[in-house]
């Protein structure tokens, strides 16, 4: 489906997101190397580092596995970002299989992430699971790591300060209507001073600082 998209037309891009690391096969790492369109950004539902939570919830093997479909993306694609999702306090999720996850989040680096305590859904398998961990503990294994995850996003946005991005730009700011807002390649946000006229446009925008969570700039 991505290459026949693909043979549309140009200037336009094609984000891949929420994909699972172990359903990355060989053509996904083909399109990612040779297709200019691609963004250099992927998003992962990984969910959690540990072999044994991921089986329960039915994904498969984590850790090295997952580590090892990463080192084959980054290295066709070396501008290559990473996205993802975690979820901690899973049903039996032990301190030794958050750690998994934890060392997982410090080695890949990820340049932005969505993390939540695991909350259960009517109607699924680990609704009627055992061995529920307790609120606090979750909250604790959460804030730890979020703070690994938010530092990995806050280097990544520093170290475009003074890089020119191509911006598909999406609106106004919801704070000011004299500031545009829109996405990079890797989708980072930047905010910046400019038109409504280039509302839908991609425009080239100079980083001038990074902030947490987005970063800020100029129109060139």
């Amino acid at each position: 489906l991505a290459r026949r998209l693909l043979e549309i037309g140009r200037g336009w891009r094609l984000r891949i997101s929420s994909i699972d690391p172990l359903d990355i096969d060989d053509g996904l790492i083909a399109l990612l190397a040779d297709a200019e369109q691609v963004c250099p950004h992927l998003h992962l539902s990984i969910q959690s580092g540990d072999d044994d939570v991921r089986r329960r919830m039915g994904r498969g093997r984590g850790g090295q596995a997952v580590l090892g479909r990463i080192a084959r993306l980054r290295a066709v694609r070396a501008d290559l970002v990473l996205g993802a999702d975690f979820i901690v306090g899973f049903p039996g999720e032990s301190e030794e299989d958050f750690c998994q996850t934890l060392e997982l989040a410090q080695r890949v680096s990820f340049d932005h992430a969505y993390s939540f305590i695991f909350s259960a859904r009517p109607g699924t398998v680990a609704a009627g699971m055992e061995d529920l961990v307790p609120l606090a503990v979750a909250q604790e294994r959460l804030a730890r790591l979020q703070a690994v995850l938010g530092a990995s996003q806050r280097a990544g946005n520093l170290a475009r300060v003074g890089c020119e991005e191509s911006v598909l730009v999406e609106g106004h700011s919801k704070r000011d209507d004299g500031v545009l807002t829109g996405r990079t390649l890797h989708n980072r946000t930047v905010n910046f001073p400019g038109e409504a006229t280039s509302i839908g446009q991609i425009v080239r925008v100079r980083v001038t600082e990074g902030l947490a969570n987005s970063l800020r700039g100029e129109l060139l």
